[in-house]
């Protein structure tokens, strides 16, 4: 099987995730088949959507591994065989609904958040492929049909870009792709809606919705001011969808402050003060801007100032006639990187 390139985590193809659904109607047990397998058929739409719909006595599982052409299903469900916490580990049979690929899971018991009711979970060693998507049946101790749960496909985001830096007051767009996979191997784009958060060095989120289309893709624009940490999640099953939930690896985009600079006289006498103005964005009051000058191998520090809404005032007074190269440079911090302006040239005479 061809191997695809990272996405969530290193991927091969395709894997399935669990979701647990309601209890069915018993029907005697053959070895081979169910009695009424289209009575055990959950729809489409009924697969992801039954997840939530409480009090038909199912909890979520957790989401499987994307890493891997196959996956052990974890299962939980509400105990209703009359088992206590206290009661030793108990394997249930497992089937497709047309009664293949019947296996056992162990289960041990517990109780639920709360306290109360008793739940049963199960690691299920089977390993479920791509063309195992779909209703699987659970037993009661009985041997008798009891619940439904689906493994639904996996789904995963395209791998973001490097990390890149942009001035402040540009508008970014964040693409994104999710994909999924299918019982064929193939991958194919997952529509919907998206959430893409935007995270601050704070921790704090402003979060934007976007739609994919057809092939999955989707994008938002906003104007960058400081450094972000971007992230987007597809909530599959939460929406009702036949894909599994998904989020993706970060994408950092940093910035830098836009700095502008105006000098009062480009064509001073040695010694004249010119006087340099201009603004920094962002910047809070005290905001430390530096001017600095060329001296033929590097930039040095002249001089300190701090901004007051955003602007700053300072002065240069050549020592030297000639051409002299100056600019204004603010130091990185958790909310911006190292910033510069333009250079200027004074030519003193």
């Amino acid at each position: 099987m061809k191997t695809r390139t990272r996405l969530l985590a290193t991927s091969a193809a395709a894997v399935l995730a669990a979701t647990t659904l309601g209890t069915v109607a018993p029907a005697q047990a053959s070895p081979h088949a169910l009695q009424t397998p289209q009575a055990l058929q959950a729809s489409q739409a009924e697969l992801p959507c039954m997840e939530g719909a409480m009090g038909k006595g199912y909890v979520i599982n957790y989401a499987i591994s994307n890493t891997q052409t196959s996956s052990k299903m974890y299962l939980t469900f509400w105990a209703q065989d009359g088992e206590a916490p206290s009661d030793p580990p108990s394997q249930r049979f497992v089937s497709r609904p047309d009664g293949s690929k019947k296996h056992t899971v162990t289960f041990n018991f517990g109780h639920a958040s709360g306290g109360s009711p008793t739940i049963a979970y199960g690691n299920d060693t089977y390993s479920y492929g791509p063309d195992d998507a779909g209703t699987w049946i659970l037993y009661d101790k009985a041997g008798k049909p009891w619940r439904r749960y689906a493994a639904v496909w996996a789904t995963r985001f395209t791998a973001p870009p490097a990390p890149r830096v942009v001035t402040a007051g540009t508008r970014v767009t964040i693409n994104h792709q999710l994909l999924a996979s299918t019982a064929t191997s193939a991958m194919v784009g997952v529509p919907g809606n998206r959430t893409v958060s935007l995270r601050t060095p704070a921790n704090t989120f402003t979060n934007l919705s976007t739609v994919a289309g057809s092939t999955g893709k989707s994008s938002v624009t906003y104007t960058a001011t400081s450094n972000r940490t971007i992230d987007a999640w597809y909530n599959g099953r939460v929406t009702c969808k036949s894909y599994n939930n998904a989020s993706s690896a970060p994408q950092i985009v940093n910035v830098r402050r836009k700095i502008t600079r105006t000098v009062s006289d480009s064509t001073p006498a040695v010694g004249q003060y010119v006087k340099v103005t201009g603004t920094v964005f962002p910047a809070a009051n005290g905001q430390k801007v530096y001017l600095q000058r060329w001296n033929g191998s590097q930039f040095v520090n002249l001089v300190a100032v701090g901004t007051t809404s955003g602007k700053y005032t300072t002065y240069f007074k050549p020592a030297t006639k000639g051409t002299h190269i100056l600019r204004l440079f603010t130091a990185a911090d958790s909310w911006n990187v190292a910033s510069i302006s333009p250079n200027v040239s004074v030519s003193a005479h």
